[in-house]
């Protein structure tokens, strides 16, 4: 018995702490995958019209299959999804400004 009590002293306050310090951490899993793709994000608004864009696609299909591998517990699967759905929505920005580029280049100016 008088082992328990210390036991329990220090046990205790672990069982308390424990929750909020996982939870921190799988929800840091999926925040240091949004700063991946902010600085993404960034990339694609800097670039250059008529750059080549398959270095930035390749980053952002490596992100989308790190975000496909990370597991989470239910209460967290919502944010993945959302980044999930971040990851396309930059992607698409992607594709639209290339697609602007390519159809800039291919219009010939008017002449009057």
């Amino acid at each position: 018995m008088l082992l328990l009590i210390p036991f329990v002293a220090i046990a205790y306050p672990l069982f308390r702490i424990l929750p909020g310090l996982y939870d921190q951490w799988m929800h840091r899993r999926i925040l240091v995958l949004y700063g991946e793709l902010k600085i993404l994000e960034g990339d694609v608004e800097r670039l250059p019209a008529g750059e080549n864009t398959s270095g930035l696609l390749e980053r952002i299909d490596a992100l989308e299959r790190r975000s496909g591998r990370l597991r989470v517990p239910l209460k967290f699967t919502q944010s993945l999804y959302h980044l999930k759905s971040h990851i396309d929505l930059v992607r698409s920005r992607l594709a639209r400004s290339t697609e602007e580029t390519l159809s800039g280049q291919t219009k010939s100016p008017e002449r009057s």
